[in-house]
């Protein structure tokens, strides 16, 4: 059943409240009077994990990163609901998908939360990634690790579970050819921080670089 939000007559009727489904963080109950008696909805999202397969979808992918970069938010909601630091261009990420495609998350057709999948290859095509990578070549000798480029969840689908699912469909579709994946965080962003180390990776290194301080974190497949 596709999430909807009450209907006109519902809220005059007298909308009371939302209420998360415990059994299933994608769904909600809304409860509201009706005649007189209390009556409850059920909504669910349509949630997917998939792999990037075309244009339209890499398209929606940058307008979800755009709406999340650092520099588009808030002080006080950055540091709430994390955010965003690298703009990719809508070349890079295509060629990036070309080589390994990227993993995202919809609800129907539409694009509410990605992971681009980045190969050790594009080292030198985002500067403030270099260093990630050279650091990589000292600390993951021996590893084919690939890189989890960037990640993203649309604000109204945190706290769903979309995070942890996504990043479990990643490693199903990528385990049996890389053993481990690497990503870096702001030490700055403690809410993606915590959450990735709540889905198995671990600061390998704390590097600054260009006065910002990144953690470099490593989910390891081969255990």
């Amino acid at each position: 059943m596709p999430f909807r939000y009450p209907t006109a007559m519902q809220e005059q009727e007298g909308h009371v409240h939302n209420k998360q489904n415990k059994d299933d963080p994608t769904c909600q109950e809304v409860i509201f009077y009706k005649n007189d008696k209390l009556e409850t909805l059920k909504t669910c999202f349509m949630i997917a994990y998939k792999r990037v397969s075309n244009e339209k979808e890499l398209k929606q992918l940058l307008i979800l990163q755009q709406k999340n970069l650092f520099t588009e938010l808030e002080t006080t909601e950055s540091i709430i609901e994390g955010f965003v630091t690298v703009q990719h261009t809508f070349d890079i990420l295509k060629r990036m998908n070309r080589a390994c495609r990227h993993i995202i998350v919809s609800d129907r057709h539409a694009v509410v939360g990605y992971a681009l999948v980045m190969l050790p290859s594009f080292k030198n095509e985002i500067p403030i990634l270099t260093p990630m990578f050279e650091a990589a070549d000292t600390l993951l000798i021996g590893r084919n690790y690939v890189v989890m480029g960037q990640i993203c969840i649309e604000k109204a689908y945190r706290r769903k579970g979309l995070f942890r699912g996504i990043y479990q469909f990643y490693k199903n579709e990528l385990e049996h050819t890389f053993d481990g994946v690497l990503t870096e965080v702001a030490t700055e962003n403690q809410r993606s921080l915590q959450a990735h180390k709540s889905v198995g990776f671990e600061i390998i290194r704390t590097q600054v670089t260009e006065n910002s301080s990144w953690e470099l974190l490593y989910w390891d497949w081969t255990g």
